[in-house]
């Protein structure tokens, strides 16, 4: 080894990277690998600077996102290509659509750790497809059914966005009403 680095996910701090400073410096002086800190900004700016990084941890910018819903546009005209008649057919299709995307898995996993970048995508694609699927179900827009795939679509949208800006505690409280509002789905399913 022959450099330390240390990174943290604060904002800068003087007072510690001074301190960090001083022990680099004693440790130099003692024929050891020096320390370094990293703070936040440090690290954005080192990946947003890196095109290499960019595409590891934010291939989405590469990948063709607008390709991405480009192509579930047209899957959702060519599964749905007629007017949806009932509830039951709506609630049918949503579930089909959720389980596709994988949006039970989505919700199972922990924001605090990250939620894995293809699930994230399936789940703008499951929530365009089923705005889509909205388009084919004009008659329906009063049911009770549209309003809570509605409502989950909401919840879902605030809950993705949430986890680019918020805190954790208010990401997680977000998490539980979009797996509620799933839930609601389910039970009337039922019925």
């Amino acid at each position: 080894m022959n450099e330390f680095i240390i990174m943290v996910a604060i904002e800068n701090d003087v007072t510690l990277q001074e301190h960090i400073c001083n022990i680099s410096l004693k440790r130099i002086e003692q024929g050891k690998w020096p320390v370094k800190i990293l703070f936040w900004d440090d690290i954005v700016h080192s990946i947003k600077s890196d095109q290499t990084m960019l595409r590891l941890y934010y291939p989405e910018l590469y990948q063709g996102h607008i390709e991405v819903l480009a192509e579930a546009s047209m899957d959702a005209c060519q599964k749905y290509p007629t007017i949806i008649q009932n509830a039951h057919e709506l609630r049918k299709l949503f579930f089909t659509e959720a389980v596709a995307q994988r949006i039970e898995e989505f919700l199972e996993c922990d924001p605090t750790y990250g939620i894995p970048l293809d699930l994230t995508n399936s789940a703008n694609v499951c929530v365009y497809a089923i705005r889509k699927l909205f388009q084919r179900s004009p008659m329906l827009i009063d049911s009770n059914s549209y309003a809570l795939i509605n409502a989950f679509l909401n919840s879902l949208n605030k809950y993705h966005t949430a986890n680019k800006e918020s805190d954790i505690k208010e990401v997680e409280k977000l998490r539980k009403e979009v797996i509620e509002k799933y839930e609601e789905i389910k039970e009337e399913s039922l019925i």
